[in-house]
């Protein structure tokens, strides 16, 4: 019986989330099915991609998490005198 593959499979693969065994069937199907295989080559190169993005938050949110936190710092100690 030959299994079907979705692109959920795809994605499972990707994510080193299949067995040893499906991993050496996916890789067969995508051999012989150019969408398959086409789908695989741009969940990988979007994986790559959203590894290089960077978060940071902009400056204003930083002084005001800053801020923040030197008010109730302040608070806790005037609370506690």
């Amino acid at each position: 019986m030959t299994k079907t593959f979705t692109q959920d499979d795809i994605l499972r693969l990707v994510y080193n989330e299949t067995s040893a065994e499906e991993t050496t069937l996916l890789k067969a199907a995508m051999a012989e099915n150019d969408e398959l295989r086409q789908f695989y080559e741009e969940a990988v190169q979007l994986q790559n991609e959203c590894k290089q993005i960077s978060y940071e938050p902009r400056p204003s949110v930083l002084d005001k998490i800053f801020s923040y936190s030197r008010n109730y710092n302040n608070s806790q100690v005037a609370t506690t005198l």
